[in-house]
């Protein structure tokens, strides 16, 4: 996963979020996103840091929403990922535990006469 580095803070981003960014960094300057977000151990946005008197331009404030939203979607993905897996090893150990004992074509002599 590609990271950029938003507000001195490095920051996962996907291709398309990082496409973005460097179009908003184009046309509104790095400076636009100075203070405006404080960032995880994970890279990922853990606040948006608005003052009263903060001016961002709505590009920027969607942008930095959008990541940030995404970022949180990218973890519940991953942790229902994450959930199916052990479901479907729980459901292999439980199918091994209690699959059909098939009955023997062999005849068997008894034992006692």
């Amino acid at each position: 996963m590609p990271t950029v580095l938003i507000s001195g803070q490095v920051v996962n981003v996907s291709d398309e979020e990082k496409k973005i960014y460097e179009l908003l960094l184009r046309d509104f300057g790095r400076d636009a996103f100075n203070g405006l977000i404080k960032t995880n151990e994970d890279k990922d946005i853990s606040a948006i840091d608005l003052t009263q008197n903060t001016k961002v331009s709505f590009s920027i404030m969607y942008f930095l929403i959008t990541l940030s939203v995404n970022q949180r979607l990218n973890k519940i993905d991953e942790a229902v990922a994450s959930i199916r897996s052990l479901e479907d090893r729980v459901s292999a150990i439980e199918f091994g535990v209690n699959r059909p004992k098939f009955a023997s074509t062999h005849k068997r002599e008894p034992r006692f006469k």
